[in-house]
């Protein structure tokens, strides 16, 4: 009879967590978006148009995307797959240091769209006042495909200088639309967006090696940032001995260490059930 007697796990472990449970609505924080986006999200820090230091350029384009020359300036102003686009006036890009404004960024009168040709899963941005001291009145509307509003949120903070807006929807954002209230100018800045993470990355692995006899040490490895998985310990007849779920860390790790595991002198597999990874256990089992 195989016996797990005591286990010392580094990592967050979850009884029962289930894989990929995060749910379409708005990202509370820029690390919270990172881990959803991995490696793959595209970004846009909006430096990429000549503006000098604490001066503002209002541009002859209405909407900007990698093709477009602005100013004489142009193409490759911003990155590929995503469209600004000013609805009452031509896009305004705003030099670092103009009302306070720590970067380059853009802003466009009374309301300012974001697109995407193909629509994205995850995206985000920093919103910022308009202009030093106003605080931040913006209402953001998500839109899909069809042009529908999935979800819109009003972000209204007299004292605030930025805030992280955020919005993940699984079938896909087609348009961002920030309306300003109050007459406000919408104004962003760090622009990421794309497609949520893949769970199972190539590369990634699962594991493990006896210690001491009767001891199992299991190491993941390349997995997708803070992720939740279902780790099983297998024995020879192909009998789940125990399973567990497991956190990893922002590097996409974790390390586990069953003590005292009863191997009846048979060699075991570890397995991560949600990527459909399974690896034997090295070494000799004595326990």
């Amino acid at each position: 009879m195989k016996t797990l007697m005591r286990a010392w796990i580094v990592a967050a472990v979850i009884a029962g967590a289930p894989l990929r449970t995060h749910a379409d609505g708005w990202i509370e924080s820029r690390a919270q978006m990172n881990d959803l986006l991995g490696s793959g999200g595209t970004c846009e820090d909006f430096e990429g148009f000549e503006v000098p230091d604490n001066q503002i350029a209002v541009t002859d384009c209405r909407g900007v995307n990698c093709t477009r020359v602005c100013n004489g300036q142009g193409p490759g102003l911003v990155e590929c797959d995503n469209f600004y686009v000013g609805f009452s006036n031509n896009i305004i890009w705003l030099g670092r240091g103009h009302e306070g404004h720590p970067s380059r960024c853009i802003r466009s009168d009374t309301s300012l769209a974001i697109t995407y040709p193909t629509p994205a899963q995850i995206a985000g941005f920093e919103l910022r006042e308009e202009r030093r001291d106003t605080g931040i009145f913006v209402r953001v509307r998500i839109l899909d495909a069809g042009g529908f509003t999935v979800d819109s949120r009003e972000f209204q903070d007299a004292s605030a200088e930025s805030v992280f807006v955020g919005y993940q929807f699984t079938e896909g954002i087609a348009e961002i639309r920030l309306e300003g209230l109050f007459s406000t100018f919408p104004t962003i800045d760090d622009h990421c967006f794309g497609a949520e993470a893949d769970p199972c990355p190539e590369g990634a692995k699962i594991k493990g090696a006896y210690r001491d006899g009767d001891d199992i040490k299991i190491k993941l490895k390349d997995y997708a940032p803070n992720e939740t998985y279902l780790v099983q310990v297998i024995d020879v007849l192909g009998g789940v001995v125990s399973e567990f779920a497991v956190t990893v860390n922002s590097d996409g790790k974790a390390v586990i260490t069953l003590f005292d595991f009863n191997c009846d002198f048979a060699r075991h597999r570890v397995r991560n059930d949600d990527c459909g990874q399974e690896k034997v256990v090295k070494k000799d089992c004595t326990g």
